[in-house]
């Protein structure tokens, strides 16, 4: 998950506060407003030319596969972080991917085949993908409000949700978080500890990264498929895409292949990633990460118009106009690295992972480490070798 900061944004937040508390009637601030953060952008028209959905089945060069080999052995070294799972695809050609190192430092332990790692927050890019299938259906609108669900929001909607615009505390923000996660938490129990503060801005009013809107939205599909979610993702992505590794992770369910966390190599102690539900507690390879966004991007799981919202009105996160959200996506253009990027990153107690479509090469790129060592710079590693950089 992406911790939510408050700090850089605080002004920010304050004025869209002040400016939508203007009636005493209305002291909690709960009603929806018009948007009056960052101004919001649409990801390019040009990123989606087609390219995207060329086929990732066969095998690359290889001369390309020497090459990312090799750099994959170099950010291992470099990184010391005790595993990674990699993937490169070439839409049109085929992917390569692997996975190195150990999946427990002490006692050194080498990952298996059948390896998975936390993917972190970019479990919002699923949760994300199942909302949108249910307004589809017509089962759900983005307009809805979830009062339905969580009387305590009449005026948040659907979309305030998937955006980040809700205003809701965002659980992980309290600082005994990560201790507390020693235990498996609920997902009603998260919503009622985030409940407890007051609630950041008007539904509507600016943007805040909130892992309990993303709770609240997996449990909207629990209620709506009648399942747990982690049965909802098996049917309507891993089995459909063929994933026989990608699992939402289960209260009490022990996950064979999954790899330790670790802070600074040294092995994290029990911790409940399955906690965060629909905020991030998909376990996955690197391949399989490729593979979801790849089936997105390519249309295969939503349609043409809600892949279009997903791209569209994308406010900046962390007040950092070169790293936008929009619906369950990121968009990152910052200069000096690989260039345009879509997808989803994110982060938890030992744990980073990002996975990106880049349309200059044009491929897809994931990267997971067992370590808090930035998943960028890995991405970055194997984009540059594959140039010949």
């Amino acid at each position: 998950m992406a911790t939510a900061v408050i700090s850089r944004r605080g002004l920010l937040g304050l004025l869209a506060a002040a400016a939508c508390r203007p009636d005493p009637r209305d002291p909690q601030c709960r009603r929806a407003v018009d948007y009056v953060g960052a101004p919001w952008k649409d990801a390019p028209a040009s990123l989606l030319d087609g390219r995207q959905a060329g086929t990732i089945d066969g095998a690359l060069a290889p001369e390309l596969v020497a090459r990312l080999e090799a750099r994959l052995d170099a950010v291992i070294e470099g990184s010391k972080a005790p595993a990674i799972s990699a993937a490169y695809a070439v839409p049109g050609d085929g992917m390569w991917t692997a996975t190195r190192g150990l999946a427990c430092a002490e006692p050194a332990t080498p990952v298996t085949g059948d390896a998975k790692f936390q993917a972190c927050s970019i479990g919002k890019l699923i949760t994300a993908v199942l909302v949108l299938r249910l307004c589809e259906r017509g089962v759900l609108s983005r307009e809805t409000s979830i009062a339905k669900w969580f009387p305590r929001y009449p005026n948040v909607t659907i979309d305030h949700l998937l955006t980040h615009t809700s205003g809701i505390y965002s659980f992980n923000s309290d600082p005994n978080f990560e201790r507390e996660l020693a235990v498996y938490r609920s997902p009603e129990e998260l919503i009622e500890e985030s409940a407890r503060h007051a609630d950041l801005f008007c539904p509507g009013a600016t943007w805040s990264y909130s892992n309990t809107g993303y709770v609240m939205l997996g449990m909207i599909v629990e209620r709506c498929h009648d399942r747990p979610l982690a049965d909802v993702v098996a049917a309507e992505v891993a089995t459909p895409l063929g994933l026989r590794g990608l699992v939402a992770q289960r209260p009490g369910v022990a996950v064979p292949g999954l790899v330790r966390g670790h802070r600074q190599r040294a092995p994290l102690g029990e911790t409940h990633y399955e906690v965060p539900h629909g905020a991030g507690s998909i376990a996955s390879g690197a391949d399989e990460l490729v593979r979801v966004l790849h089936a997105v991007l390519a249309g295969r799981l939503v349609g043409a118009a809600s892949l279009a919202a997903m791209l569209r009105d994308m406010a900046p996160m962390f007040d950092d106009p070169a790293l936008r959200y929009g619906r369950g996506m990121m968009l990152y253009e910052a200069a000096g690295g690989p260039g345009l990027m879509v997808g989803h990153s994110g982060g938890a107690p030992g744990f980073r992972a990002i996975v990106a479509y880049l349309p200059a090469e044009p491929a897809f790129v994931a990267v997971m480490i067992n370590d808090e060592r930035p998943a960028e710079a890995g991405l970055w590693a194997l984009v540059q070798a594959a140039r010949g950089a």
